[in-house]
């Protein structure tokens, strides 16, 4: 396979519902066959036999210090397949985030002064440096009550909705410590995605 067919995949990676669907597809581009990936998330993150088979199940992403040995090999596991630098960061934002794809770094990323203002209006980094587990939670209750109301979070809300649904939640949660299962915080969730629906947000 050639190094520019290859990036083009990688860059139209198919939206996937669930932490565990996406990291899938990510082992399939980095060449991996179905049969015995569990086994490669084991030796890239560290995790059990057992912890491995409670993250599948579970569909949640490992602990910040397993997530990020699993990130660091995947990217270097993508990386050797194409012969391309890839970015860890890309590759959290769609694991964790459902945004995006994957592309080699042919250029300099821009620094964030030169990003418009609307790109920065909604930033939930400094979320993930306080306390990624929790965080990557809340991303995915966002994502769970999406699916069980029927609601297509990647095509049916628009990318500045769900951006902003998901910094308010995320600040709410932060802010009141709260539990993500909590009927309250299912309501309110519920609610973001009515008033987006609706185009009210």
């Amino acid at each position: 396979m050639s190094a520019t067919t290859y990036t083009s995949s990688l860059s139209a990676m198919r939206s996937v519902p669930g932490f565990s669907g996406r990291l899938d597809e990510v082992l399939a581009q980095a060449g991996f066959r179905s049969y015995g990936r569990q086994q490669v998330v084991r030796e890239f993150s560290g995790l059990t036999q057992s912890g491995v088979k409670k993250m599948y199940a579970e569909d949640r992403p490992p602990r910040s210090c397993a997530l990020n040995q699993l990130l660091s090999n995947l990217v270097t596991a993508l990386s050797k397949r194409n012969g391309s630098t890839y970015s860890v960061q890309s590759l959290h934002d769609y694991l964790l985030l459902n945004q995006g794809g994957i592309s080699a770094q042919s250029v300099p990323t821009p620094t964030t002064d030169a990003l418009p203002a609307s790109s920065c209006e909604f930033d939930i980094s400094a979320y993930f440096t306080k306390d990624p587990v929790y965080t990557s939670k809340i991303i995915l209750k966002i994502e769970d009550i999406g699916r069980a109301e029927g609601i297509d979070t990647v095509h049916g809300i628009a990318p500045e909705d769900m951006n902003l649904i998901r910094f308010r939640i995320i600040s709410y949660c932060h802010k009141n410590l709260a539990d993500i299962d909590a009927p309250k915080v299912c309501t309110l969730i519920f609610s973001l995605f009515e008033l987006a629906r609706q185009g009210d947000l």
